[in-house]
């Protein structure tokens, strides 16, 4: 099909734009008390900037807000200095990579992307904006794997809100969508081992993940391949018409578990133990 005008965008983003001015309780990099760092993808080279680097301050701090999350066809890009951004979650939707500069302690790192599995959804009955959400999403935590994967010597804790239900742009349900935030967040404070408390010192937990052991279910393999397809360091082999996991090699994964979320017969399970030790502070 061929189009003879052009499209316009579903919000203009003046009105995200004049609530960012009015509640925002500074304007500019240089009065914020803790470092703030986003990113902005630039819509005609595909080149990303963090804004808050020393060379990308002079800009307010509503024009970066929004131009990180003006999300593609949804916000209109946003021109500054002469150049248009969009959401820098088109190309670095976890922009950990960052912290290689800030060298922080701890990474808390929030994947509001992740839609996991919506089996019995009937996602392809829900119309052409839930298929590209979804397509969108695919896409996206494919993204946050590899960038996961190649970033796993960063002290990480990765926070997963339970998202499935609801489209990217469900704006219908934000109370349900902030509840389920600090739900996922004060549930990660609570219970992870890094912010135990013993007598009123403070004891850091630090884990030396050890590599998971995989087993695969020969009731439920059918030898289709995806787990040697999919798997970065060829831990898998084909044995009799079935996978079979090269327990000798162990020591070169990479821990991506894309072998289970590629196996489409759920054949494949693990454990992954973990030593600690603790380092108190008072």
């Amino acid at each position: 099909l061929r189009y003879r005008h052009r499209m316009g965008w579903i919000y203009r983003g003046d009105r995200l734009q004049s609530f960012l001015r009015k509640h925002l309780p500074v304007h500019t990099f240089d009065e914020l008390k803790t470092p703030l760092y986003m990113n902005s993808v630039n819509i005609n080279t595909g080149g990303v900037i963090y804004w808050g680097l020393p060379s990308f301050r002079d800009v307010s701090l509503e024009e970066a807000v929004y131009s990180s999350c003006a999300y593609p066809t949804a916000f209109k890009p946003k021109e500054i200095n002469g150049k248009y951004y969009m959401d820098g979650g088109i190309v670095d939707n976890l922009p950990i990579k960052v912290t290689r500069y800030t060298k922080p302690d701890i990474i808390i790192a929030v994947n509001l992307r992740y839609r996991g599995s919506l089996d019995g959804k009937n996602i392809e009955n829900k119309g052409i904006i839930s298929i590209i959400d979804q397509a969108n999403s695919i896409i996206g935590q494919m993204m946050t794997d590899y960038n996961l994967q190649l970033h796993d010597d960063l002290p990480i804790i990765l926070i997963h809100p339970k998202v499935e239900e609801y489209d990217f742009l469900d704006f219908d349900h934000t109370e349900e969508l902030i509840a389920e935030g600090e739900r996922a967040t004060n549930e990660i404070l609570d219970k992870h081992p890094i912010f135990s408390k013993s007598n009123g010192s403070k004891v850091f937990n630090f884990f030396f993940k050890s590599k998971p052991i995989f087993d695969v279910d020969p009731d439920k393999c059918t030898g289709c391949g995806n787990c040697i397809i999919h798997c970065p360091v060829d831990l898998y082999a084909l044995n009799l018409g079935q996978a079979k996991y090269l327990t000798n090699q162990r020591e070169r994964c990479t821990s991506c578990l894309d072998c289970i979320k590629h196996c489409p017969y759920k054949a494949i399970s693990f454990v992954e133990e973990k030593e600690t030790f603790s380092l108190k502070t008072v």
